[in-house]
C-alpha cells in the first residue's frame, strides 16, 4: 500500500492537520488495471478521502463548540484530563449538554455543575457530572431521584455507563 506522510493516531487534530493518503489501493491492483481504470480509480479514493478530511474538519469543529458551551454550564474539575475524556467520547458532550436544564430544573437553576474524570486503573471510562450543593443531604437525595426519574432513565443508555451523575455536599 502506498505510504502516507502523517500516520493517523489518536488525536490527530484535524482542524489543523489533515494527513496526506496517496492512494487506498495497493500497487499489485494498480498494476493489473488498464491504465484508464486504474486512474478513475484513483479518483475516486482521492475524492473520498478528500471529504472524509473535509468531514474530520467540521467534526473537530462541531465538537469545539461543544465544549466551549459544555465550559459555560459546567466547572472542569481537572481540565486536561477532562477535555481529553471528551474528546474521546465524543457522543458524550451532546448528553452532558442536554442533561443541563433537567439538572438544574431539578436541584435549582443557581447551582454549580462540575465535571470529573474518574480514577480507573488505566485509561478513564467515567466522567461524574457532580452538582455542587449547599443543602442537606435529604434534599439532596430527593433531587437527584428527581432527575434520575424525570431525565435520567430515559437517556441513561445513550452514554453507555460512561457518565454517572451525582452530587457533592459543601
Amino acid at each position: 500500500m502506498n505510504q502516507s506522510y502523517e500516520e493517523q493516531a489518536k488525536g490527530i487534530n484535524w482542524a489543523e492537520s489533515t494527513p496526506n493518503a496517496v492512494n487506498w489501493f495497493p500497487e499489485e491492483f494498480l498494476q493489473q488495471l488498464p491504465s484508464e481504470e486504474s486512474q478513475f480509480r484513483s479518483e475516486i479514493a482521492d475524492r473520498l478521502l478528500t471529504k472524509y478530511e473535509h468531514q474530520m474538519v467540521q467534526f473537530t469543529q462541531t465538537q469545539e463548540q461543544e465544549l466551549t458551551k459544555l465550559r459555560i454550564e459546567y466547572v472542569f474539575d481537572e481540565t486536561h484530563r477532562v477535555e481529553v475524556f471528551l474528546k474521546e467520547h465524543r457522543a458524550l458532550l451532546e448528553i452532558l449538554l442536554d442533561a443541563v436544564i433537567p439538572l438544574r430544573g431539578c436541584f435549582g437553576k443557581d447551582v454549580v455543575l462540575q465535571l470529573q474524570v474518574g480514577w480507573d486503573e488505566g485509561a478513564p471510562k467515567t466522567i461524574y457530572g457532580v452538582v455542587i450543593w449547599k443543602n442537606d443531604l435529604a434534599s439532596a437525595r430527593t433531587a437527584l431521584k428527581k432527575f434520575d426519574e424525570t431525565w435520567w432513565l430515559d437517556n441513561s443508555k445513550r452514554a453507555s455507563g460512561r457518565i454517572v451523575f451525582d452530587y457533592e455536599l459543601v
